[in-house]
């Protein structure tokens, strides 16, 4: 069962990050449950899944299966590039830079900014808050905090407010209430927003 369930290597990705596609070297490949002439049921096979993930022998980064010693490999002007879009986000939290922005701030070929965005997304440091809309993973973390804080003191908060807590625009602000309404963070109604735990 071992087997013909773990992967020989690299990441088997259960479904690609939203219009974004994995480059030459990311060595991905897809994890699909055995064919009937497998002899493995999908059922048995999801069951050698949950083994290998809680043994340690498998690991679950951003919807993708991977050996617990992979990581990808970038060249050293891959890991510029990434280094540059990483602090590019992190210079403007809560007001992110589109992907045009970014093309003009480091000069790189788009689809070469496009997998770096995929390698971030995977590794989280990005978080998808919209389809087209990405924000580095401390702007969401501090944003949940804020947020969460602000509803404990005041007992909710009308969603028009957080985009000045945030010192940001609606364009942003509203996507992220949306955003933790949806991961269970906080519920709506009509224009405010509470707690979800207190639903």
């Amino acid at each position: 069962l071992y087997e013909k369930s773990a992967p020989s290597g690299g990441v088997y990705p259960e479904r690609k990050p939203n219009g974004l596609r994995a480059g030459p070297s990311a060595s991905l490949s897809p994890i699909r449950a055995p064919t009937r002439g497998a002899g493995l049921r999908k059922d048995v096979f999801d069951g050698v899944l949950k083994l290998l993930l809680s043994g340690g022998k498998l690991v679950e980064r951003k919807h993708r299966l991977a050996l617990p010693e992979h990581h990808e490999i970038l060249s050293d002007t891959e890991q510029k590039l990434l280094q540059a879009v990483e602090a590019l986000f992190r210079s403007r939290l809560f007001n992110p830079p589109s992907r045009t922005e970014i093309v003009e701030h480091t000069r790189a070929p788009g689809e070469k900014v496009e997998r770096t965005l995929g390698i971030m997304l995977e590794q989280e440091r990005l978080i998808r808050v919209e389809s087209d809309l990405l924000f580095h993973a401390e702007a969401v973390e501090r944003a949940r905090s804020i947020l969460v804080s602000s509803i404990e003191k005041q007992g909710s908060l009308e969603s028009v407010k957080f985009k000045y807590i945030l010192d940001t625009s609606r364009k942003f602000a509203i996507p992220l209430l949306d955003y933790f309404d949806r991961i269970g963070v906080t519920r709506s109604v009509g224009r405010t927003r509470y707690l979800a735990k207190y639903k």
